[in-house]
């Protein structure tokens, strides 16, 4: 927890810091309330480029540390800054607020764990660039942009913090930078009224949905594009018209490195937000005045400023792009130059990524009583209402500022929805839902700034006032609540499957390993080992799984999941240490047993052996009237045989406070238990007066994990088993949901006992091998 929240503060300190040294440089000495985007823009650039040089992230965090203190050294005299406490308020707020998950889970860690398992690869990432062992076993995508990686990495490297605590804090900083950012569109409102538009900005639904599921790119862009548009805004109501061309070439600068800080983050193609905005914006101004037309004097008078913090922007944005060209040009090779990407990038228009569905254009709204994102509301009356509600305040939000002929806000909405709707028509629904979410936090802005803004600014008759506050207190309302739904649903990284498998990989060291199991965060976990899998991962080598027993999704692995010629490539084998599992291999030794994962080493060559189990169990009866087992009996070998375990569908899903109770007819004696389950909690289970305590397991279904020892008085007297979560919290929602699939008895001791093939009709056989 420390490490994370460590992370937040130094971020967004030095961020402030840099991003206000920029402000002064571009002429600026009053305090920006944009200015911590605009340091942590920078600080993602000069990352991203120090990083690539000799010493890797011991170099970035020196010229980072060099940066800051020079950035601090030159505001000394030059900062002017008033109520000090005021942003320190708008900032804490969003950060409580997006701590939520952590609450309602009882941890800090990684969020969105099993939503979207493609942060495991960026952590890999993160970690190869400053480990040139880690880039040799996990190469990095060519192209990809890793400005947010790098960062992650430096950050890491300068706290002595582990990397995935280095990244949640990454994640997490970008709700204050964002609200910061927002709360400057009313710098004269009083206090409440900015902190209420600065979250309605930060934690608008779906911004905080991504950042529930540890998406960042599409976090640090949308947060990159409204300090952008609050920093357009600000020259175009202050200092845009009569500026001198040196005086708009440096007022430019904070634009360019928000601009460069979303290339570094999200790639070439967030130059489609940024220049669409702009198109918009001037289309609009035009439109507004004629005279800037039909006059040439006027419109050259206007032109000029814009022209040269234009070109002024465009130079800066060209020089710090400059050392990342090559990945850039690699990377636009592969997913074109469309606004947001295309099938070129491998994504085809029906690809649905990990959503359920297309998401509905309302919920980019920001008031969505769902508490995944990927889902409707259930009430659909209720969902009719509340959209008006958010369309209407939108609606409101336009005219406000049209007829006040402040075109910014407005313009930035129009056209983060243009690009929606293009990417609707032509784009998957993976590709769209990022689009809506990159606009997002403008539409929350927007709405809040009309609703919400000071009543100088307003303009309205008393009566006129009071009802706009009050709708807007409502919206507000409403769009936090939606926004706590999907944060207290998000699933937490859980500690014992690191712990574990960290202390696995101090065994192994680098020899080759094959993991038995389902969890798409082991590649993170083990990321040293030469690692082989059987699922389908990102990280390669992937073992080949024995034809006789196929896998599918939702089902276990085990040692009969392999050939033996498969096994041989691998020095460990990482299993979870469920009982109900197939026998290892004589050459294989028990070298660790923990809580949840067991490690085996190879020591010789392995036999050949057949497996005889179906897919979802260790072994399967001999049944010698069917004629595959008829042909067997009749053939020289040995079987495995061993007592028949017990096996049954517990099928339950246990929402926060729930328990289920499932009865086993299991004979007489000491039988070990099993269960197959993913849990965002712990779990306990009780059963003949013992009482057992498993872990959190947010991974994918399928692994069985050991439970104990429970003696059974006789199948006539069948054993109950009962599950249910531990200290389910009051903020845990519903959607927190612990699948428990099957709960499985195995006979102990171990049984299993060799026999003559002939003799293993009617017999629960775990595997057999044949001579002739």
């Amino acid at each position: 927890m420390l490490a994370t929240y460590g992370a937040v503060a130094v971020l967004v300190g030095t961020s402030a810091i840099v991003g206000q040294a920029v402000f002064a440089l571009s002429g600026r000495r009053p305090w920006s309330w944009a200015a911590p985007a605009v340091g942590l823009a920078t600080l993602i650039v000069v990352c991203a480029i120090a990083i690539k040089l000799p010493g890797r992230d011991v170099t970035s965090v020196a010229v980072c540390a060099v940066l800051v203190i020079a950035s601090g050294a030159w505001l000394l005299r030059r900062l002017v800054f008033s109520r000090p406490w005021r942003p320190l308020v708008v900032a804490l707020l969003p950060v409580l607020g997006a701590s939520l998950p952590f609450v309602a889970e009882h941890r800090v860690g990684l969020p969105g764990v099993s939503l979207n398992n493609d942060t495991a690869v960026h952590l890999l990432w993160a970690e190869a660039l400053r480990s040139p062992a880690i880039a040799t076993l996990h190469p990095i995508a060519a192209g990809y942009p890793l400005g947010p990686h790098s960062l992650t990495a430096t950050v890491a490297s300068a706290l002595g913090a582990r990397m995935d605590h280095a990244l949640t804090g990454v994640l997490l900083a970008g709700m204050p930078v964002a609200a910061l950012a927002a709360a400057g569109v009313a710098p004269r409102a009083s206090a409440w009224r900015q902190v209420l538009i600065g979250l309605l900005a930060s934690l608008a639904y779906l911004f905080a949905a991504y950042y529930s599921q540890g998406s960042f790119k599409e976090t640090l862009l949308a947060t990159f594009l409204l300090a952008f548009v609050v920093v357009v805004r600000d020259l175009a109501r202050t200092t845009w018209r009569g500026r001198s061309w040196p005086s708009s070439l440096r007022a430019a600068l904070p634009c360019a490195l928000l601009a460069a800080g979303g290339v570094y983050g999200f790639s070439h193609l967030a130059l489609g937000w940024f220049g669409a905005f702009l198109a918009v914006w001037m289309a609009l101004e035009l439109l507004a005045s004629p005279s800037l037309i039909t006059s040439r004097h006027r419109l050259r008078g206007w032109l000029s400023p814009a022209a040269a913090a234009a070109a002024g922007a465009g130079v800066v944005l060209i020089l710090v792009l400059l050392p990342s060209f090559s990945r850039l040009h690699q990377y636009s090779q592969v997913v074109g130059t469309a606004p947001v990407g295309g099938h070129a990038a491998g994504i085809s228009v029906s690809d649905l990524g990990n959503l359920a569905g297309p998401l509905s254009g309302y919920e980019g709204l920001g008031v969505w009583k769902s508490a995944d994102y990927r889902f409707p509301p259930v009430d659909a009356f209720q969902k009719g209402q509340l959209t008006a509600l958010a369309l209407g305040a939108l609606v409101f939000g336009v005219l406000f500022a049209l007829r006040r002929r402040r075109y910014v806000l407005s313009a930035a909405v129009v056209a983060c929805a243009a690009i929606y709707w293009y990417s609707d028509r032509t784009q998957s629904p993976y590709v769209t839902a990022k689009a809506l979410a990159i606009g997002a936090p403008l539409v929350g802005l927007l709405a809040g700034w009309a609703l919400l803004s000071g009543p100088t600014e307003a303009r309205l008759s008393s009566g006129a006032e009071a009802l706009r506050v009050i709708v807007g207190l409502v919206f507000a309302g409403f769009a936090l609540y939606s926004t706590s739904l999907v944060l207290r649903a998000s699933p937490i990284l859980t500690p014992a499957q690191v712990s574990e498998l960290s202390q696995v990989r101090t065994s192994v060291g680098a020899a080759p390993t094959l993991y038995l199991g389902n969890d798409d965060y082991a590649p993170w976990d083990l990321r040293t080992v030469h690692l082989g899998f059987l699922q389908p991962t990102t990280a390669p080598p992937i073992a080949v799984p024995r034809s006789q027993k196929p896998w599918a999704y939702g089902q276990p692995f085990d040692f009969d999941s392999v050939d033996p010629s498969q096994l041989d490539r691998f020095s460990y084998v990482i299993a979870t240490n469920a009982p109900f599992a197939s026998q290892p291999p004589p050459n294989f030794r028990l070298v660790r047993r923990l809580r949840l994962y067991q490690l085996w080493q190879r020591v010789g060559p392995t036999g050949s052996r057949t497996s005889a189990d179906p897919g979802d169990a260790p072994g399967t009866v001999f049944d010698c009237r069917r004629r595959q087992f008829a042909r067997l009996a009749r053939e020289r070998g040995v079987a495995a045989v061993m007592t028949r375990p017990v096996v049954v569908a517990a099928s339950a899903a246990l929402t926060p406070g729930a328990s289920a109770r499932v009865a086993m007819p299991i004979p007489k004696g000491d039988w070990e238990l099993s269960l197959e389950y993913t849990s965002p909690d712990d779990l306990k289970v009780a059963a003949g007066g013992s009482t057992w305590r498993l872990p959190a397991n947010v991974g994918r279904p399928g692994p069985y994990f050991r439970v104990g020892t429970v003696h059974s008085q006789g199948a006539a007297r069948p054993t109950v088993v009962s599950l249910y979560e531990v200290h389910p919290s009051r903020l845990a929602s519903p959607n927190s949901i612990a699948y428990l699939s099957n709960v499985a008895a195995t006979s102990r001791p171990d049984t299993r006992q060799m026999v003559p093939i002939a003799n293993a009709c009617g017999r629960y056989v775990d595997w057999y091998r044949t001579t002739r």
